[in-house]
């Protein structure tokens, strides 16, 4: 039926416009395998939604592998959830201090999309259950790049969206988180660190499409993440990065080649080309080293340059930086293990 239908529209766009038979075929073809992957996309994303539906409350951190700052001048951007870290929606009376906090930051939170006149939640019930003790009960570190926002967002779409209210392709979910995550990133927001804590899948985006997969990492890579124990300021963070970074280096072709590392270590560990993989990585890391010091809290900069002089592991930002965690890559987890002996490391692969 698909094929007949988009065979119509070809049809008639021939007798109308008079199409050859090469360039008719072609558009044919060209509008098949769009809708097709488009039908895939929306069923891929309905299985999973049902799965999130039926069994799941708590929503797990994230890590943002490649893609910070730069997904939003086109880049590639690869996540995968955290699973260590979590939080729900919970209530309690009387409140604690900590349950009081979030829920004040929560009832701020409504009024601010109440504001911007964002649908598909249900704010009535919202505000009712604000005003029953509601609050999210997260270990996520606030601030320190694994998407304790976002884990947030993806819980109050989870119980808070309008009935049968959801989204035909997974952009469309990007869009709506981003709106959300606006609240929290003071400025635009991608919506992707929702969308891993929601879906809590490992998933590719890139030029607008969506692709879950899975285990995006073989053993050979040992992924840790190295705590600066320096809560970072989003807002201030960003101010950095737009103020002092991106206006230094707007105009040499920064962005293009960062573009252009990112995508390449992404595409690496999506091909399994462990081998290009580091090369790779130790360019990306080099270049941040060199161009985003002023997010890289200063007692971590020999560390940083060891790394790289040694190889024996590579060190990026681990979300927007300023603190928080940095994310390293290494081959050799003992050697790192050895190495960093004196600082909190966590493996999370």
């Amino acid at each position: 039926m698909l094929s007949l239908a988009i065979l119509g529209i070809v049809i008639s766009y021939k007798i109308i416009y008079g199409f050859n038979i090469n360039l008719w075929c072609f558009f044919y073809i060209k509008i098949y395998f769009y809708v097709k992957k488009s039908s895939k996309y929306l069923n891929q994303t309905q299985k999973i939604m049902q799965k999130i539906y039926c069994n799941t409350n708590t929503f797990p951190s994230k890590i943002l592998l490649f893609g910070e700052y730069i997904v939003l001048y086109g880049a590639n951007a690869l996540l995968i959830p955290y699973r260590k870290y979590h939080g729900k929606l919970a209530f309690a009376h009387p409140l604690s201090k900590v349950q009081k906090e979030s829920n004040i930051i929560l009832h701020d939170f409504s009024s601010f999309l109440k504001r911007k006149a964002v649908y598909g939640l249900n704010f009535t019930i919202l505000e009712k259950d604000l005003s029953q003790g509601l609050f999210f009960d997260s270990n996520i570190p606030q601030g320190f790049g694994l998407g304790s926002s976002g884990a947030l967002c993806a819980a109050l779409y989870k119980k808070y969206s309008i009935k049968n209210y959801s989204f035909a392709h997974p952009l469309m979910f990007k869009n709506f988180f981003s709106s959300l995550e606006s609240y929290f990133h003071h400025h635009i927001a991608s919506g992707l660190d929702a969308m891993a804590c929601f879906f809590q899948k490992d998933f590719l985006y890139s030029r607008g499409n969506f692709f879950f997969i899975r285990h995006c990492l073989k053993k050979r890579i040992n992924i840790f993440l190295l705590n600066t124990k320096k809560q970072a300021k989003t807002k201030e963070v960003k101010n950095i990065f737009e103020n002092k970074i991106l206006k230094k280096y707007i105009h040499n072709n920064w962005i293009n080649i960062f573009v252009k590392m990112n995508n390449m270590c992404i595409k690496n560990i999506l091909n399994y080309s462990i081998h290009d993989f580091w090369p790779a990585l130790f360019a990306l890391s080099q270049f941040m080293l060199q161009h985003f010091q002023a997010l890289i809290p200063s007692q971590f900069h020999d560390i940083w340059a060891y790394g790289l002089s040694t190889k024996a592991y590579g060190l990026k930002l681990c979300g927007s930086g300023g603190g928080g965690y940095l994310l390293g890559f290494t081959k050799n987890r003992f050697l790192v293990e050895q190495l960093l002996k004196h600082y909190e490391i966590e493996f999370i692969r």
